[in-house]
C-alpha cells in the first residue's frame, strides 16, 4: 500500500484561504440586508454600464499614482491588477493597510528593496492626499458646500477621543525609551531611503503622473456615483458631487470596518439628501454605487490575489 504524501500548506496559503473566508463571510453577511435584484432591476441598464466603467477606470488611475514613484519598472496593467487585488484585502485587514502592503509587496517581488518599495508607495499616499484635499477644496469652494461639510465630519465626542488619542501616542513618543527605540528603527531606514524621496518627489514628470493618476481615481469613483444617480432618474452638478463622495470617503476610511462598510453608505446618502436628492433615489443611487465600486470587485480581487500570488508577482 503507498502511502498519501502530505505537504504541510505554505503560510501564505492559509493565509489566503483564512483571507478568503473572512471576505465571504463579509460579504455575505453585508448583501443578506440588501434587495440587489430589485434595485438593478429598476435602474437603467446603460447608466449600471457607466458606473461600471468608472469603477474600472479607479484602478487604473491608481496604478498610474503608483507607477509613477516606482523605483523600478513595473507593466501600468499589472500594476492595475494589483489595485484589483487590493480591493479583496480590503476585507480582510484594517482600512489603508491592506492596499499599502500589497503594493509593497509587488515592487518588492519586482525588484525594488524594501525601504524603496515603502517610500516610493509612501510618497504615492503622500500626493494622493494632497491632491485629493485640493480637490475637495475647490470644488467645495464652486459648489458652496463648504458649510455642508461639517455634517459629515465625525462628531464632537469622535473628534473629542481622536484628540486624546493623538495626544497619549504624542506623549509615549516624546518619553525617552521610545525616542530611543523610533531612532534605532527609523534612522537606518530614514537615510537608505530619503535621498530615493526626494529625487522621487522633485521630479516633474513623476509628480504630473502621480497627479494624473489621482484626478482619473476620483473621476472614476465620481463618474460612478453620478451613472449611479442618473440610473435612478436624479442628477446633481458635478462640483457637489465630488464634494459628497470624497467627504464620504474621507469618512468611511477614518472608521475601522472593512472598506468602510455602513459609515460610507451613510455619509454618502446623508450627503446627497442634504444637497436636495430625495431619498429614494439616494439610497438606491448609494446602493448601486457601491456595488459597482466595493462589493463586486471584491471577490473578482480575490482571484486576481490567487493569481498573482501563482505566477510570484506578490
Amino acid at each position: 500500500m503507498v502511502g498519501a504524501d502530505l505537504e504541510r500548506p505554505r503560510p501564505r496559503t492559509v493565509i489566503t484561504v483564512a483571507g478568503g473566508a473572512v471576505a465571504a463571510h463579509v460579504l455575505a453577511t453585508q448583501l443578506s440586508t440588501v434587495d440587489i435584484t430589485s434595485t438593478l432591476q429598476h435602474a437603467r441598464s446603460s447608466w449600471v454600464a457607466v458606473a461600471l466603467l468608472g469603477s474600472a477606470l479607479t484602478y487604473f488611475g491608481a496604478a498610474l499614482a503608483r507607477q509613477a514613484f516606482a523605483p523600478v519598472r513595473v507593466p501600468l496593467t499589472r500594476t492595475a491588477r494589483v489595485q484589483l487585488a487590493s480591493s479583496f484585502l480590503t476585507l480582510v485587514s484594517p482600512p489603508a493597510v491592506g492596499h499599502v502592503s500589497i503594493n509593497i509587496r509587488y515592487l518588492q517581488r519586482a525588484g525594488a528593496p524594501t525601504a524603496a518599495a515603502a517610500a516610493s508607495v509612501g510618497v504615492s499616499e503622500a500626493v494622493t492626499v494632497a491632491v485629493t484635499l485640493v480637490v475637495l477644496l475647490v470644488c467645495g469652494w464652486i459648489s458652496g458646500l463648504s458649510q455642508s461639510l461639517l455634517r459629515l465630519l465625525p462628531s464632537g465626542n469622535a473628534l473629542a477621543l481622536l484628540l486624546v488619542a493623538v495626544t497619549v501616542l504624542a506623549v509615549v513618543a516624546a518619553a525617552p525609551p521610545t525616542r530611543r527605540l523610533l531612532r534605532h528603527r527609523l534612522e537606518p531606514l530614514v537615510r537608505s531611503t530619503l535621498p530615493q524621496v526626494i529625487a522621487a518627489a522633485s521630479d516633474p514628470r513623476r509628480v504630473a503622473t502621480a497627479v494624473v493618476g489621482v484626478l482619473l481615481l476620483n473621476t472614476g469613483y465620481v463618474l460612478a456615483l453620478d451613472a449611479s444617480l442618473h440610473a435612478f432618474s436624479a442628477s446633481l452638478a458635478i462640483p457637489a458631487l465630488v464634494v459628497v463622495y470624497l467627504a464620504a470617503s474621507t469618512l468611511g476610511s477614518a472608521v475601522p470596518t472593512p472598506g468602510g462598510l455602513g459609515a460610507v453608505e451613510a455619509a454618502l446618502v446623508d450627503g446627497l439628501t442634504t444637497t436636495g436628492i430625495p431619498v429614494g433615489p439616494a439610497l438606491a443611487a448609494v446602493l448601486l454605487f457601491r456595488i459597482a465600486t466595493f462589493w463586486l470587485p471584491a471577490p473578482i480581487g480575490w482571484a486576481t490575489f490567487i493569481t498573482l500570488q501563482r505566477r510570484g508577482w506578490i
